[in-house]
């Protein structure tokens, strides 16, 4: 089986996107895909990398005999851990994302229904801003408040 064919194989064994890989390994993801298709090869340090994340020997990966791994000391637990934190990261960040777009939303709502209506009174040529809901915005009733020329 060739580098690219192993590759490939051993990332869909792990059940990693080539996102997932690329970020365990620091690499693009368009790196990791070159590779899978044998455009181009991963270099030494990341064929470590791959080594010691699928748990296999480095041999092996590279085309050598096949032989049993070494036992390491859970060699994919670092890397599991790294691609649900980053799985986290992702979705805490679009629940973030979701919160903040409610609150814009909300605040457009609440703005939108409390923010002064314009009239056609004026007081020395100066138009008036009519406030509906003075004690929210801490006008008082007889406040005026003037707005410039608008071109």
């Amino acid at each position: 089986m060739k580098l690219e064919e192993k590759l490939t194989a051993l990332r869909k064994e792990k059940g990693l996107s080539q996102l997932e890989l690329a970020e365990a390994l620091g690499v693009s993801r368009q790196a990791v895909s070159r590779w899978e298709v044998g455009a181009s090869a991963p270099g030494m340090e990341n064929l470590l990398a791959l080594s010691r994340l699928y748990g296999v020997p480095l041999d092996e990966l590279v085309g050598g005999p096949a032989r049993k791994a070494e036992p390491e000391a859970e060699p994919n637990a670092r890397a599991a851990e790294l691609v649900c934190a980053r799985r986290l990261n992702r979705a805490l960040a679009a629940a973030l994302a979701a919160v903040l777009l409610a609150a814009a939303l909300l605040a457009g709502l609440y703005w939108g229904r409390h923010s002064p209506a314009p009239t056609d009174r004026t007081e020395e040529g100066i138009p008036i801003i009519d406030i509906g809901d003075a004690e929210t915005r801490g006008i008082g009733d007889s406040d005026v408040v003037e707005i410039g020329e608008t071109s």
